[in-house]
């Protein structure tokens, strides 16, 4: 009980966490952004800044804060209500100025890089943040970007309804295609080891394993796992990198999968260290520290 924030060391065991982990105003963490002199929290109503030897701060109090990006020497914040952005020094992160971006007001994703550019998945559509002004890039509600594998300035924008190719053609994004074949929301995703191949984790579907071909216009192959294929339920899982490895995580704890019997399995070595009664919403890893919200 308490912040829903857990440290452990590089052998994956609980550490003693900073008490300013329990002063956050809201204990529903969504995500966490580490910065250097300390952590801003992502949480289900509100923003707040932890200084590990100090007090905490609060913004955003009546908004729900999904995801921050600090890019160009800016603080980005997408939240349910719009896009924010001030100027950041990490040295006083408490003398900042928020201002919403015209045009970007509702329902804000993810903020993604790619080469340089600064990337805003809405529900309105993607968008290219430039110079404080936002492009609209396509116009249908995204999750979130994922550059594919060994491909040059191809990216796969992650959909309400499918999968779209988006090609970076000198300083600008454009639209190539939808991609067929495939009309399941692509809410979290990752690319598997194989060639063109992707897990997409369904907000209540469970997990799908597809393939693309090389021309990135269609899906051929789908693969379909739920509750009967080794998770105990199909809902809420997601999918992360942990010690190079691919993990799901979901409400009854964290699996890997097993290409030997193509089922899904939990995996002891993370499900030891978290309650498996409650949902890891989030994984990061960074060097030899591994930061979580459950």
């Amino acid at each position: 009980l308490g912040s829903k924030i857990k440290m452990l060391n590089s052998n994956g065991k609980l550490v003693e966490s900073p008490e300013a982990f329990n002063q956050i105003q809201n204990p529903s963490v969504l995500d966490f952004l580490p910065v250097k002199n300390g952590l801003w929290v992502m949480l289900y109503n509100g923003l707040d800044y932890i200084n590990y030897d100090t007090n905490s701060y609060k913004f955003f109090e009546s908004s729900k804060v999904y995801d921050l990006k600090l890019f160009n020497k800016k603080l980005y914040v997408a939240t349910n209500k719009g896009v924010y952005v001030s100027d950041f020094k990490a040295e006083n992160p408490t003398k900042i100025s928020f201002k919403l971006i015209e045009g970007l007001q509702g329902q804000a994703w993810t903020l993604n890089e790619y080469k340089g550019n600064l990337l805003l998945a809405h529900h309105k559509g993607l968008y290219h943040l430039k110079e404080g002004e936002a492009k609209r890039i396509t116009t249908f509600g995204t999750w979130k970007i994922l550059a594919i594998p060994n491909k040059e300035n191809e990216l796969l924008a992650c959909g309400y309804a499918g999968l779209f190719l988006i090609k970076k053609e000198g300083d600008e994004f454009k639209l190539v295609n939808k991609i067929d074949g495939f009309k399941e929301s692509t809410r979290d995703i990752i690319a598997s080891e194989e060639p063109n191949t992707f897990w997409v984790c369904h907000g209540y579907k469970g997990v799908f394993k597809i393939k693309i071909n090389d021309n990135y216009n269609h899906v051929f192959s789908i693969d379909h796992y739920t509750d009967t294929n080794g998770f105990e339920s199909p809902f809420n899982i997601n999918v992360f990198k942990w010690e190079g490895e691919i993990v799901f995580t979901s409400n009854t704890g964290i699996y890997r999968y097993n290409n030997t019997n193509n089922t899904f399995k939990p995996y002891e070595r993370l499900n030891s260290v978290f309650d498996r009664t409650k949902n890891t919403r989030k994984i990061l890893q960074k060097k030899d520290t591994t930061w979580a919200v459950q």
